[in-house]
């Protein structure tokens, strides 16, 4: 749905376990980073969201399959993409490479939820918009 939105982040030493490789629950961190870098690109911060329309985003779902192990002093680039958007969920995809490598693949489910009641809400269509476009407000 959209193109892939680019992180870069470095593996640092309390990533790792013991024998420098990265724990396996960090690899979600970094993801959790891209998608918030993702929104900050598209609205400036992730807390215009609930500013602007009275919403947050809640991981609902999250599937992850690990392919290779990251490693202490790594660059790794986490590629972000809305894949899908229903009336009260955004879907997306995230990949963690390093260099040409792919680490990990990662799809989530985010459901939008009203910052009052913490209840499932629609997805207003100036915020689908946004989200998928990537347009700045």
């Amino acid at each position: 749905m959209t193109e892939y939105f680019s992180a870069q982040y470095r593996v640092y030493y309390e990533d790792t376990d013991a024998a420098g490789v990265v724990y396996y629950a960090n690899y979600l961190k970094y993801a959790e980073r891209a998608r918030s870098d993702y929104l900050r690109h598209v609205f400036h911060a992730p807390s215009m969201i609930a500013e602007k329309f009275g919403l947050m985003f809640v991981v609902r779902q999250c599937y992850i399959d690990y392919l290779r192990p990251a490693r202490l002093d790594d660059a790794l680039d986490i590629l972000t993409r809305i894949i899908a958007i229903k009336s009260a969920t955004v879907e997306m995809e995230q990949q963690i490479m390093r260099q040409e490598d792919k680490l990990t693949e990662i799809r989530v489910i985010l459901a939008c939820v009203d910052c009052q009641k913490f209840q499932p809400s629609r997805i207003p269509q100036a915020l689908k918009s946004k989200l998928i476009t990537g347009a700045k407000s």
